[in-house]
């Protein structure tokens, strides 16, 4: 359960960035470095 709240977390992040224009890379690259660090 816990594991499903942080993806939608991600995805919240991810859907507000691309409102902000934010380059697909850019967005990769933020939520895999927050993977890593939140593994």
């Amino acid at each position: 359960m816990e594991e499903l709240k942080q993806y939608v977390s991600l995805e919240d992040m991810a859907i507000a960035m691309i409102k902000l224009d934010f380059e697909y890379q850019d967005i990769k690259t933020m939520i895999l470095r927050r993977t890593l660090v939140g593994a």
